[in-house]
């Protein structure tokens, strides 16, 4: 048996096994986006009953209040980690403060060769202090050129950071269907179209992402609704609905007929159960 110390630092660096990138930032992106398209699955109750505004209130403080906070959470993960390989790929002490190390700080500024379990004794900053020195290197025009849209989002970033700030300190606030489904469709999804062109980053999105249909692309369709200022929200509820499934599809179309009896017992499966919903909304 290990203790408590021993335990928990009984890993590796992901930096050890990724060349590109020594973190999992883009897993917490993907959990985001998992998280936002779950909770059209939680509004099942609120959208179809007819109560007050304060028990409608009572139905979100459940499965929604979950994946909501999550999609929140998960996307500040993933930003503040983004932001911070920026400035790393600038300079390691834009985002580790060793004035308390001078040992390491000299090596720092030397350029000389600094080891993950050296780095883990100096202080890592705040996403806060993150987007503030993004600003400034754009503001001084040093921000490189990969990365100027950046400079788009900053507002964005700032708002997020604070809003899952109120969830994870206080756990008191949850955010409105409408209003986050906003943040997503508005912000959150043009943001991601930009990652697409950032090296490391493309096709994030469609990680888990099993959708036949490739003509209805959900995140396209929501953020089109926005930029038009044409919004249904039955009509987003269903876009998300076909996201959300879209993450649980567990048929691999390109080896359909290889695994034809396995994917056509997925396929009735789930036409059983939607039917047993579609039943029971009738009643």
């Amino acid at each position: 048996m290990k203790n408590l110390d021993e335990l928990i630092k009984n890993g590796f660096f992901v930096s050890e096994v990724r060349r590109n990138r020594g973190n999992i930032a883009d897993h917490f992106l993907v959990e985001s986006l998992r998280a936002f398209f779950s909770t059209a699955e939680d509004l099942d109750w609120y959208l179809s009953s007819k109560i007050d505004e304060k028990a409608s209130k009572e139905i979100l403080v459940g499965s929604y209040a979950r994946n909501a906070c999550n999609a929140i959470t998960q996307f500040q993960h993933f930003f503040e980690l983004f932001l911070k390989d920026i400035l790393l790929e600038q300079n390691k002490l834009l985002v580790y403060d060793a004035s308390q190390k001078p040992e390491l700080l000299i090596k720092l500024i030397n350029g000389e060769k600094v080891l993950n379990s050296e780095l883990e004794k100096m202080h890592f900053i705040e996403c806060s202090e993150a987007i503030l020195r993004i600003k400034a290197l754009h503001k001084s025009g040093k921000l490189d050129s990969n990365y100027l849209f950046v400079a788009n989002y900053i507002d964005l970033f700032e708002k997020l950071n604070a809003l899952r700030n109120r969830i994870a300190h206080r756990g008191a606030f949850i955010i409105t269907p409408p209003a986050l489904n906003e943040v997503f469709g508005r912000f959150v999804f043009p943001f991601i179209n930009e990652l697409e062109n950032v090296k490391g980053y493309g096709n994030l999105r469609l990680w888990s992402f099993n959708l036949k249909t490739r003509e209805l692309n959900p995140f396209e369709a929501i953020s089109k609704d926005y930029f038009n200022g044409l919004v249904d929200e039955n009509k987003i509820h269903l876009y998300k609905l076909i996201g959300a499934a879209s993450y649980k599809n567990k048929i691999d179309f390109d080896l359909d007929e290889v695994f034809s009896v396995i994917n056509d017992e997925i396929r009735e499966q789930a036409e059983s159960i939607a039917q047993t919903l579609a039943d029971r909304n009738r009643t």
